[in-house]
């Protein structure tokens, strides 16, 4: 008998090409290790102290050893040890010296010292090693109460809305703030300022890249239709600079509602048109989508009546926030619910004369209509349309980009509704109404793709988990 053939070894060029897919499932089953909310807190809080410590280079080798040691998520120790990023370390570095020297001295440290050689080197770099382990267990323990909170009131809010949920349900209409979460964000924005926010990012964004799989794979899906086939490596920075854009445009956002947004620049197209049809009296449809900075249409329109539509569970928390941080023209929040109650909210106010904004790219179960969107089909909520139809109302599509990193710029387009259609002919105005819109929110994300904002499998293909708040379409009125 001939003995069986062995397998062929793999060679050098197959074993280099094999590394980034090695490399990925081992960072993916070390994410996965020890995920309670406390193990997880306990872990950045390891991280935070470590990465405060002068040991530099010796942070992820120290970070890899305890966390097996002691059992914590390893990936979690390497985010907290990110304190010692350019940005922060700094200031870490003289607070941990000057600890360090009144521990030691039972004085601060002259911050302009005479002499610097070699034996006030090495007494500097014991102050700071000293000063580091206080000051890092400080910081540790804050961001590790801080990380347990957030896991643990996520995967609460996770549980119950996936209890209330059939499985079928592609989208709650909840997201993973609350007005707790708003309120601490906004004051942290207020103290650090808005450039101050983004370079939190920094600590943030790692939680999400890592820890929201359903939300890596929904954008690697919208970008590889938007920007074409990817290689691994550039999919994960299509991520980075995704969640990256979405972050900044949360913080925009809330300076925005807040009335701090003195540091933004603006350009506009647009409201000159708002303004004239509003003048109209007939009231004014204004349909944006989850891109670009989505209250800069808002917080523009002084002296108009305004209404914001937004999902029943989102509602409470919007209205908490406005009335909380906004200024005195605080939105009116209209809740939609799984009735018409909506629906003749909207009406009710357009017919007032008064203007309504809608985030018309989501839908949560009602009826639909489907169009063409990047090369695909994609499901628009049916009730923003037929409203725009029955009230008869000027209908406006309005986004805005973020164009550089201090300018944003807003800009409107008028969609085709007549002041009156038959009632035989509304439903097939609406379909065409939201072609209309499709068409437009495509020509925005085809330039600008890293602007919009839908983390969940937007055309179908699986059970996403959102991890956005968002806006609402109405139900449907009688058509």
């Amino acid at each position: 008998m001939t003995a069986p053939d062995e397998p062929a070894r793999p060679t050098i060029a197959q074993r280099l090409r094999d590394l980034p897919r090695q490399g990925r499932e081992l960072f993916l089953r070390l994410a996965r290790q020890h995920t309670g909310p406390g193990r997880l807190g306990a872990a950045v809080a390891l991280g935070a102290l470590l990465g405060t410590t002068p040991l530099f280079g010796l942070h992820m080798l120290m970070g890899a050893a305890l966390g097996r040691l002691l059992r914590l998520n390893q990936v979690a120790i390497l985010a907290g040890e990110q304190v010692s990023l350019p940005i922060f370390a700094p200031f870490l570095a003289f607070a941990s010296v000057q600890t360090g020297h009144r521990m030691r001295y039972g004085a601060f440290l002259a911050t302009t010292p005479t002499t610097f050689d070699l034996a006030t080197a090495s007494d500097f770099f014991a102050d700071w090693l000293l000063g580091s382990l206080p000051v890092g267990a400080v910081l540790g323990a804050v961001l590790g109460v801080a990380t347990a909170w957030v896991v643990r009131s996520v995967r609460r809010a996770d549980a119950e809305g996936a209890a209330r949920l059939g499985p079928r349900q592609r989208w709650t209409g909840r997201g993973r703030g609350h007005g707790l979460g708003f309120s601490l964000f906004l004051g942290t924005i207020r103290l650090l300022g808005r450039r101050g926010g983004y370079a939190l990012l920094w600590l943030v964004l790692p939680y999400y890249v890592v820890f929201a799989p359903s939300a890596r794979r929904a954008s690697a899906a919208y970008l590889s239709r938007v920007l074409g086939p990817r290689g691994l490596g550039a999919r994960w920075r299509d991520h980075w600079r995704h969640l990256g854009a979405f972050g900044r445009s949360m913080i925009d956002d809330m300076l925005l509602l807040a009335g701090r947004d003195d540091t933004l620049r603006y350009s506009s197209d647009g409201h000159d048109r708002i303004a004239a049809a509003y003048d109209e009296g007939r009231g004014v449809l204004l349909l944006s989508a989850h891109v670009g900075n989505r209250g800069l249409a808002g917080s523009r329109l002084n002296g108009m009546k305004v209404n914001v539509v937004a999902f029943e569970n989102e509602a409470a928390t919007i209205r908490r926030f406005l009335d909380r941080h906004s200024r005195e023209d605080v939105p009116r929040v209209i809740e939609v619910s799984d009735g018409p109650a909506a629906a003749v909210s909207i009406l009710s106010a357009l017919k007032r004369g008064e203007l309504v904004a809608i985030l018309a790219d989501r839908t949560r179960g009602e009826e639909v209509f489907t169009v063409p969107f990047l090369g695909r089909t994609a499901d628009l909520p049916a009730g923003p349309f037929l409203v725009a139809v029955v009230s008869g109302a000027p209908t406006l599509v309005t986004f805005a980009p973020k164009l550089e990193p201090d300018l944003q710029h807003f800009y409107a387009r008028p969609l085709p509704v007549a002041a009156h259609t038959p009632r035989a002919e509304r439903r097939a105005a609406a379909e065409a109404l939201a072609r209309a819109y499709a068409q437009e929110l495509e020509a925005f994300v085809r330039r600008w793709p890293y602007q919009w904002f839908n983390f969940y499998d937007y055309f179908g293909d699986s059970d996403p988990t959102l991890t956005d708040a968002g806006g609402a379409a109405p139900g449907t009125p009688d058509a």
